[in-house]
């Protein structure tokens, strides 16, 4: 059930996330309410976009894509996300994500139109408000933990096991010059919601690479990007030189 990372990232992203692991989680973040607020990103390549809409106090209530839109609501220790499909308004999911009192996830579960629950996460943080844990788990009795290690506020490797035994290791490199737009990993790539999953990469990700348990390349995305005079991105590339793929973006702003 794993998906390939792409963010999922996160996310994510775009920058896409480079770990996601479900469509839920595969929406680019706009920027923290601290910065500029994202309007839309647009792939120049193909075409694709996201755009975000935001109530009066800064907090993002919708997330669009050509295919599908996702609805979010604000309740007392949980915000929810209803999934549809644009062409006929038809309901393909919702998600219910417990918070803290800090407004951090702690916890949520994805269910399908029907109401079948589909898969269910747990999430850790360290002292900071990093994450550094995220367990999926699945009615099957299958199970996803990631394992962040994050030294110095930009996260630089996280472990994936599936049923407890190691799957894949993602290496993230970043760019000194550029501000976090908030898309820079899965950690980060949900909605866009401040705090949401604790605090964010300081810098935007320039590379990653993720090898399988022996140790073999099996993806690798590196990341250019245009700044305005301000650092925030205007426009990025990403080029996969594993698959001959490259993607331009540009980032519209309020």
């Amino acid at each position: 059930m794993q998906q390939i990372k792409t963010i999922a990232a996160i996310m994510i992203i775009l920058i896409f996330a480079a770990s996601c692991k479900k469509e839920t989680s595969e929406i680019s973040a706009p920027s923290p309410t601290n910065q500029k607020k994202v309007v839309e990103e647009k792939n120049l390549t193909n075409g694709d976009f996201k755009k975000y809409s935001y109530d009066a106090q800064g907090k993002v209530i919708k997330v669009e894509s050509a295919t599908n839109s996702w609805n979010i609501e604000y309740l007392p220790s949980m915000i929810k996300v209803t999934r549809k499909r644009i062409s006929d308004d038809k309901l393909l999911g919702t998600d219910e994500y417990s918070i803290n009192a800090s407004g951090r996830m702690i916890s949520s579960v994805s269910r399908s139109a029907t109401g079948v629950v589909a898969y269910n996460y747990e999430y850790e943080y360290d002292n900071s408000g990093y994450m550094i844990r995220m367990k999926e788990s699945y009615a099957n009795g299958e199970v996803y933990e990631d394992f962040v290690t994050n030294p110095t506020g930009n996260p630089v490797t996280v472990k994936n096991y599936y049923n407890g035994i190691l799957n894949d290791v993602t290496e993230y490199y970043y760019n000194a010059d550029v501000k976090n737009l908030g898309t820079g990993t899965y950690l980060i790539s949900y909605y866009g919601i401040e705090g949401f999953a604790g605090k964010i990469p300081q810098r935007e990700i320039s590379e990653f690479k993720r090898f399988d348990a022996s140790g073999v390349l099996s993806y690798h995305k590196i990341n250019t990007f245009i700044a305005g005079s301000d650092r925030t991105i205007q426009k990025y590339k990403s080029t996969y030189p594993g698959q001959g793929l490259v993607h331009e973006w540009s980032v519209s702003y309020q």
